[in-house]
């Protein structure tokens, strides 16, 4: 005997299917802080119609995960991360197919987060420099006054040729601050593989560390691209939450009588502090003559004099003994290293990590919100230390090459580990800006950071 349908029933389902629940979308409130660089289809261009893209913020949240959240083992950290962000779904064969079109045939998985990105009011946008010229009209890149800073933007500074004397590429544009935007996140909570309450709250902890720490756009570790986030939930990430983690947060409160330029002047302070700590007058080397930089106190500049046997014709010998140690490699690479070319200079040299042609720098500078105001903040993330032993490789930025018409390479050192620490504390003692501080270029730049004005 057949079963009676109930076709009412049915018919119920049937209208439920076509109109499903409305999703839940929690929004939050963004404005931009700090200028934004980039962002764009183009690499370092503002993208007016588009500036803020939710692909970028779904790879910041993904990072910050990571640091927040991530477990060590580096499996189940792409285990772990694939069940809420998505990607494909075998750690085995990811190496294989993450650049192939065959992912889904080996099970790719779909993202249980959602990003959109709503209610953007863009302020405009500023060139990052003007270039002025002098009485023999030369040109001399100045940054925008109210936005720029020469140190953190030196990418978005455009390029002269003839001896200064032509624009050669425009400086780059960066969108100002004040710019807003709602970010909405839908977690998917109900239905077949659905979020565990223990992943919504380690998608909400990612969004508490991007507030506090990340950006959009590009150069956000320098501070650029920073958004204040307001929405359920976001209070500030302290400073034992980051020591829990294995990293290191320093604060430094910053005068300032505009609260409303609160967070320009906090980053400015810190991207001030990492110039003036690697190659500032009087702090990273001796004071110049003649508008030329003076000689460095950092030792790198003298370990290329020793690999090339190169010297300036004798005018500038050696100050430091031979060690081939590159101690400014922990704050990231690639590094351009360059002299005048003339009176027998060494060559124009670039310092890479041995495996590859970038290391993202350890050290985030920003302006940091504390819950009652803003202050400037150096965080180092929790991998930190690794940066100190990177292994690299020092190659020619120009033609020069050997006998052999090969290109010269050199491996040179990185800073000496933690078992020794009595040549740490040698090497600290003869590099100036970090005497008297701690034995590691990094944490001697936080102690430097944290002196503030003195």
């Amino acid at each position: 005997m057949r079963r009676k349908i109930d076709v009412e029933a049915l018919n119920s389902l049937r209208e439920e299917l076509k109109h499903p629940p409305e999703k839940q979308w929690q929004t939050y409130n963004c404005t931009l802080v700090t200028p934004m660089y980039g962002g764009g289809v183009e690499a370092g261009k503002v993208d007016e119609k588009m500036p803020i893209r939710a692909s970028s913020i779904r790879g910041q949240l993904r990072f910050w995960w990571r640091i927040a959240c991530g477990p060590e083992d580096s499996n189940k950290l792409f285990e772990k991360e694939t069940e809420i962000w998505g990607g494909i779904g075998d750690a085995k064969i990811k190496s294989e197919l993450e650049e192939s079109s065959e992912t889904e045939k080996h099970g790719s998985k779909k993202s249980k987060v959602q990003i959109r990105v709503s209610n953007v009011v863009f302020k405009g946008e500023v060139k990052a420099f003007e270039y002025k010229p002098n009485k023999a009209q030369k040109y001399t890149p100045f940054p925008d006054p109210d936005f720029g800073h020469a140190y953190a933007l030196f990418s978005a500074q455009g390029q002269l040729a003839d001896e200064r004397r032509t624009i050669l590429q425009e400086a780059k544009k960066i969108a100002k601050p004040e710019l807003t935007f709602d970010l909405n996140i839908h977690l998917k909570t109900d239905g077949k593989n659905a979020l565990t309450p223990e992943q919504v709250d380690e998608v909400k902890e990612a969004i508490r560390w991007w507030a506090s720490f990340g950006g959009v756009g590009s150069r956000t570790r320098r501070g650029l691209g920073a958004v204040d986030l307001n929405g359920e939930g976001i209070t500030p990430v302290t400073r034992a939450e980051v020591e829990a983690k294995g990293g290191v947060l320093i604060s430094v409160a910053v005068a300032s009588k505009n609260q409303e330029k609160a967070p320009i002047i906090c980053w400015k302070y810190g991207c001030d502090k990492l110039r003036d700590f690697r190659q500032g007058e009087k702090v990273g080397r001796n004071k110049g003559k003649d508008k030329r930089p003076g000689r460095s106190f950092w030792q790198e500049a003298d370990q290329l004099r020793h690999l090339t046997e190169k010297n300036d014709n004798g005018r500038h010998m050696p100050e430091f003994e031979k060690n081939l140690i590159f101690p400014r490699a922990a704050f990231g690479l690639p590094i351009q290293f360059q002299f005048p070319g003339k009176n027998n200079d060494p060559d124009s040299m670039n310092l890479y990590p041995e495996d590859s042609e970038r290391l993202a720098s350890s050290l985030i500078i920003r302006p940091y919100y504390d819950g009652k105001g803003w202050n400037s903040a150096a965080l180092l993330l929790p991998d930190w230390k690794k940066a100190l032993t990177q292994p690299l490789t020092l190659k020619p930025s120009s033609d020069n090459k050997s006998s052999n018409n090969e290109k010269v390479t050199y491996q040179v050192n990185h800073w000496p580990g933690e078992d020794q620490q009595a040549e740490r504390d040698r090497l600290t003692n003869d590099i100036k800006p970090m005497k008297g501080r701690s034995n590691d270029p990094l944490s001697a730049f936080l102690d430097y950071f944290k002196e503030g004005n003195s």
